[in-house]
């Protein structure tokens, strides 16, 4: 798959991401190959190491305070930026939060509890 190689990863790797949801796709009729449109928005997604302000699906979620199927409804929607980190021992989809949304459950906690 020209996709898997350009992208370097496997072609496992691509069926997941069309799975989730997380690669731009189509389909001309079902069952037939997927036509994946490689533009330099969709190119920049995919990046050698974790970009500043990003962080792992399960961590935004907790500092979001919302489920991580939630967190990746938004990235699906194009509500929230991520990334897929494709070289070295860290790799795997990296979400990312804002600097006004870090701290946003510890602060409502705190809150709640009267600190």
């Amino acid at each position: 798959m020209q996709a898997a190689r350009e992208l370097g990863v496997s072609t496992m790797t691509i069926r997941r991401w069309l799975a989730e949801g997380l690669l731009p796709a189509e389909q001309t009729a079902e069952h037939a190959p997927w036509r994946i449109r490689l533009t330099d928005d969709v190119r920049e997604r995919f990046v050698p190491t974790v970009p500043d302000g990003y962080v792992k699906l399960d961590e935004a979620a907790r500092q979001l305070g919302v489920a991580k199927q939630t967190v990746l409804n938004q990235v699906r929607a194009g509500r929230r930026r991520a990334v897929e980190v494709v070289d070295g021992k860290r790799r795997g989809l990296r979400i990312e939060i804002l600097a006004n949304e870090q701290g946003l459950l510890i602060q409502a906690n705190d809150v709640a509890k009267g600190c």
